[in-house]
């Protein structure tokens, strides 16, 4: 994550350090407007995302349990990955 200098920097410092490889890997992002095979998630829990979710929330009864204890709606954001050096 972060600018090419920022990739550039780390890989030299692991270059540095002795490794003798590198794994590149793909990040997904999550993003309100994702690509075309990316399962639908409702930025904000309206009736429309819990009539959309209503079947699927029936066969699974314990999840409507859980939430409507925790007295709370679920947080349907994404935590932002925190750049490390």
């Amino acid at each position: 994550m972060g600018t090419r200098d920022d990739i550039l920097a780390r890989a030299e410092r692991v270059r540095e350090a002795g490794a003798k490889g590198l794994i590149v890997t793909l990040e997904w992002v999550f993003d309100s407007r994702r690509d075309w095979g990316s399962p639908w998630i409702p930025e904000n829990l309206d009736v429309k995302a819990m009539l959309r979710y209503a079947p699927q929330v029936a066969l699974k009864p314990s999840y409507l349990a859980r939430w409507v204890r925790s007295g709370a709606l679920p947080d349907l954001g994404v935590p932002e990955w925190a750049g490390r050096s």
